[in-house]
């Protein structure tokens, strides 16, 4: 099976994408996902006039690409690791796959722009509601993947998701907290 057809699938019949990439699993396939939506994010950001990386075109295209590709390897490995604590059973590599298919719904993005703009919109609402439907879109199917690649219920596989994005708010709330704890007693020190 090739790319296309998994592809075809993914959108189709996620079900029998989730296992054609589990039986022949491509990294290659799950970088394309991520390359396409770093392409469409990085243009539609620049259409609307966001600051993005600075440098040339393609250095800052080729920065925002590895730093979500390697963002998703980060995702897939933790997810990969609570699907199986939550008694899923379904392999990482599969899962890198069908994520970096998820991340597709950015290519969303673009064209939604092109079009808000050609029809005289140019709200930053329009275009931050643009953003945020794609951004649920794609954690919409990076659950269904999940779902489909472990045999999890939605709960667990939202769950597994979910994870990864509570961890990283509870450690930079403790940081945060650390910060104020030693800025408070530094200044109950001075006053001392």
């Amino acid at each position: 099976m090739n790319g296309l057809e998994i592809l075809s699938d993914f959108i189709e019949a996620p079900r029998r994408a989730a296992d054609d990439a589990r039986r022949r699993p491509s990294v290659l396939l799950g970088l394309a996902g991520y390359l396409v939506a770093a392409l469409s994010l990085f243009m539609a950001r620049k259409l609307v006039g966001q600051a993005g990386l600075a440098g040339t075109f393609l250095f800052a295209l080729a920065a925002l690409f590895v730093l979500r590709a390697g963002l998703g390897v980060v995702q897939t490995g933790v997810v990969h690791l609570v699907a199986e604590a939550l008694g899923g059973r379904g392999g990482a590599v599969p899962l890198f796959t069908l994520m970096g298919l998820s991340e597709l719904a950015w290519a969303l993005v673009l064209p939604a722009v092109l079009i808000v703009q050609a029809a005289g919109a140019h709200s930053g609402w329009v275009f931050m509601a643009i953003f945020s439907l794609a951004y649920l879109l794609s954690l919409s199917l990076k659950a269904r993947s999940i779902r489909h690649n472990y045999g999890l219920g939605t709960v667990k596989a939202w769950s597994a998701l979910l994870f990864p994005y509570a961890a990283a708010a509870a450690v930079a709330a403790a940081a945060l907290t650390a910060a104020l704890v030693a800025v408070f007693q530094q200044v109950v020190q001075a006053l001392a």
